[in-house]
């Protein structure tokens, strides 16, 4: 599978990421937890990116399982939750500031 690189800002981290996707979707998946983002952002008072960036993923997780019927553990969609949970949680660790 070709894969593909995606430059982008995500919660004002600037971001290369590799990418098996198609860039486009890719894209279209960043523009989606930005607004999830910005729906956050309006009830906090403060503004921290990493803040926002981990409350804006539990919200997505939330999201995710609500829609989904519930499933076993061994399920293929529960085990891409975790995969993309644990991906997540990479990059935040990986620009967390010390």
């Amino acid at each position: 599978m070709e894969q593909h690189i995606v430059r982008t800002t995500l919660f004002g981290v600037s971001l290369s990421l590799k990418v098996d996707a198609d860039p486009e979707h890719f894209e279209r998946i960043i523009e989606y937890i930005e607004q999830k983002g910005q729906e956050v952002r309006r009830h906090l008072i403060e503004s921290d990116p990493h803040r926002i960036s981990v409350l804006t993923n539990l919200m997505l997780a939330d999201e995710l399982l609500s829609r989904s019927p519930a499933r076993t553990r061994d399920d293929d969609g529960e085990q891409q939750v975790d995969r993309i949970a644990q991906e997540l949680i990479q990059l935040i660790n990986d620009n967390i500031d010390d």
